[in-house]
């Protein structure tokens, strides 16, 4: 209930940074693997109990997060776009 509310904002919020990445050519792929590095590394950081790090890096991994998203919706029109892998309704 409150990710409906907050939808709207982080879509505003993102809109202009996720068109400047696209425009240099930067995929929401590109952009979930570099969330993903950087949330994973938020686990070496909490076994070496550096917490504020670890809160960055988690913190950055949700941005990213959202990030994906936003660079991916303008081209879900083309083919495999958004997906992650074959859908019921396209081939193998």
């Amino acid at each position: 209930m409150i990710d409906a509310a907050l939808l709207p904002l982080q879509r505003r919020v993102l809109r202009a940074p996720a068109r400047r990445l696209a425009a240099l050519g930067v995929t929401a792929d590109q952009i979930t693997l570099a969330g993903f590095v950087i949330g994973a590394l938020s686990l070496p950081a909490l076994a070496f109990g550096l917490h504020g790090l670890a809160l960055v890096l988690i913190g950055l991994n949700r941005i990213m997060d959202g990030l994906d998203g936003a660079v991916a919706r303008p081209s879900i029109g083309t083919p495999g776009a958004g997906t992650s892998g074959p859908t019921p309704s396209s081939p193998g």
